[in-house]
């Protein structure tokens, strides 16, 4: 066969690209900035994600040591141990979980700082706390025998469990207006007799030391200040004291906070703005529609005007050393917490100081007491009390008399006291504290 001639290629003058092809500047550049960029975005969700799990690491120790707190705030609060004092303690068998407690004295209640830790995280809180009711306190009424009945007039009503003397209830007239209601009473009655009031108080040394040196007409202490037109005192520090030894009026002022008002008479203005503080003075007086939550402690007087709203959990404690003292409760006021009138207060620190049997609390028509209404003598309930009414005697005031053991158009009823209320730590040996409220952790 004869061998073919080669083929022969015409040269193309668009020849096809090859690997050794040379691109443009700006192509390399703009590549390079896309894969600059795709790593950037992916550093970052890298560190995104770092971020996500150091948050939510932190997230879920704050809960931890939210957990723990409320733990050791519950070993503290409803253990079988006095509450008072300070508690630390390891959890679970851990060393990086724990609970701190401190316990103290807040007037009539008690205050409780708590905090919890897990690890670096720390979760605080304040509170206030008082007990459950136990005993006579969870009578509606209680009235001691002095060999007297007690006589309803009006429109009186008695509700529920009511511990009265031997002589018994009877009706009766004040003047001539004679008893309206169906019955005397709704509820069992039981006899009082052989039973006294037996009060027993947190460490008020502080307190009424202040009062005593009140009454001897010193009203200034070590480290305190004069009162200004605003304060906030955090709760896990020392109480600020302002004092002054002239009468305080608190206008426009507004307090917050662990803050003692020292003063030889203070004067609340309704504008005044007061939140959980303590008034210690020889007589405090009340303006008419006044609204605020404190605690109140006086040796000679509390006037409290009409409309004023004390909220729970509030006190007025009167402490006289004379038989003038009195606490007068106005008309359609009300106060959620306790009035307390008890001449025996200083005795319990053994100061041999005599005691005031003719001191009085009055609590006027339309007025109401929510949680507790304690007088030692000398009681003139005009209005409701919604919870418990302890009182050696009553006595009523009127225009034309006064009458010994008898109740006119008053009420005295369990109905509308919360199953949760916790009284003030005025019980001897109470079983059982309760949580009242939170007070945060002021920075």
């Amino acid at each position: 066969m004869k061998p073919q001639p080669p083929m022969q290629v015409q040269p193309n003058s668009n020849p096809i690209p090859g690997p050794n092809l040379h691109l443009r500047a700006s192509t390399l550049l703009y590549t390079i900035s896309i894969c600059m960029l795709i790593g950037l975005l992916l550093s970052s969700m890298i560190m995104l994600s770092g971020y996500s799990k150091i948050e939510n690491d932190r997230v879920y120790f704050q809960e931890l040591a939210q957990e723990n707190l409320e733990s050791g705030k519950n070993l503290v609060l409803y253990g079988e141990e006095d509450p008072f004092g300070q508690f630390s303690r390891n959890l679970y068998g851990s060393a990086i979980d724990s609970y701190h407690v401190h316990s103290e004295p807040w007037g009539l209640y008690g205050l409780m700082h708590v905090t919890g830790v897990h690890g670096p995280a720390h979760a605080r809180q304040s509170f206030l706390f008082g007990a459950k009711p136990e005993g006579l306190f969870t009578a509606s009424l209680f009235l001691e025998d002095r060999n007297r009945p007690l006589v309803i007039a009006g429109s009186t009503r008695l509700q529920g469990k009511c511990l009265l003397p031997e002589a018994g209830l009877r009706s009766g007239f004040v003047g001539r207006q004679g008893f309206t209601g169906p019955k005397l009473h709704d509820g069992p009655v039981v006899n009082s007799t052989g039973t006294v009031i037996d009060l027993h108080f947190p460490d008020l040394h502080t307190l009424i030391g202040m009062l005593d040196r009140l009454r001897s007409g010193i009203a200034t202490f070590a480290g305190s200040e004069a009162p200004a037109d605003s304060a906030n005192s955090p709760w896990n520090q020392d109480a600020a004291i302002l004092s002054s030894t002239s009468d305080i009026i608190l206008e426009n002022a507004i307090y917050t906070g662990k803050i003692i008002v020292v003063a030889p008479k203070v004067i609340i203005r309704k504008e005044a703005q007061l939140r959980d503080i303590l008034i210690c003075a020889n007589a405090v007086h009340i303006d008419s529609g006044f609204t605020g939550r404190l605690q109140v402690f006086a040796n000679d007087s509390i006037v409290v005007e009409p409309q004023c709203q004390l909220d729970y959990p509030s006190a007025l404690v009167l402490a006289p050393t004379n038989e003038f003292g009195r606490i007068v409760f106005g008309r359609k006021s009300e106060i959620q917490g306790l009035i307390l009138c008890d001449p025996h207060l200083r005795a319990t620190r053994g100061t041999g100081q005599a005691v005031a049997p003719g001191a009085y609390v009055e609590v006027q028509k339309d007025a109401t007491v929510v949680g507790n209404l304690i007088a030692m003598d000398n009681l003139d309930l005009k209005g409701t009390a919604i919870g418990n009414v302890c009182t050696g005697k009553f006595r009523l005031i009127t225009a034309g008399a006064v009458y010994d053991n008898h109740l006119l158009d008053a009420t005295i009823t369990s109905e509308g006291l919360h199953k949760s209320y916790a009284m003030p730590l005025i019980q001897r040996q109470p079983r059982e504290y309760i949580e009242i409220m939170q007070l945060g952790w002021p920075q």
